[in-house]
C-alpha cells in the first residue's frame, strides 16, 4: 500500500511539475521582426499531463492547460505534439501548417481527450473565450524560421 501511494504521488509530481504559474492571458509583445506572424498556442483537456510541442523538429514548449506564443516568419511549419511515453507512447500528432502575414495573430487550440490529440486554428472570439483563464508558460524557444517559404 505504501509503495502504491509513493508511486502515485511520484507520478503526479512528474506530470504536474510543469504547471503554468505565469500571468493570466495578456497580449504578446510585438516581435522584433515586423514581418513576423504571432502564433498563440494553448491547450484544453486534462491538466495532469503536459503536451510537448515541437516546431520544425525543435522543442518549442510544454503545455498543460496553459498558453504560450511564438514569432514565426511567413511560411510552412511542421508541428509535432506528444505526451510522455509513460502515459501513452502512441499518443502523438504531426501536421504542417502555413502562416502568412496577417493583421491579427493566429490562435492554435490543442485538445487532449482520452488517448487522442487534435489541433485546430480558431478565431479570435473562440480563443478569447478560453484564453482569458489560462496562465502563460515560457516557451523553450520563441522565434522559428519556416521549414519552407511561401510565395
Amino acid at each position: 500500500m505504501r509503495l502504491a501511494r509513493f508511486l502515485l504521488v511520484s507520478l503526479l509530481l512528474v506530470f504536474c511539475g510543469c504547471a503554468a504559474n505565469g500571468p493570466l492571458f495578456q497580449d504578446a509583445p510585438k516581435p522584433s521582426d515586423p514581418n513576423a506572424v504571432v502564433l498563440y498556442a494553448y491547450r484544453v483537456g486534462s491538466p495532469f499531463v503536459a503536451v510537448r510541442m515541437r516546431i520544425n523538429g525543435e522543442e518549442a514548449a510544454k503545455l498543460d492547460t496553459s498558453f504560450t506564443w511564438f514569432a514565426l516568419e511567413e511560411g510552412i511549419y511542421e508541428f509535432r505534439m506528444k505526451v510522455p511515453a509513460l502515459v501513452d507512447p502512441l499518443m502523438s500528432l504531426k501536421f504542417e501548417e502555413e502562416f502568412v502575414k496577417a493583421e491579427s495573430p493566429y490562435y492554435m487550440r490543442i485538445v487532449t481527450s482520452g488517448n487522442h490529440i487534435s489541433s485546430e486554428l480558431v478565431t479570435y472570439a473562440q480563443a478569447m473565450n478560453e484564453l482569458t483563464t489560462r496562465r502563460y508558460i515560457e516557451p523553450t524557444k520563441v522565434s522559428f524560421k519556416a521549414k519552407m517559404k511561401v510565395d
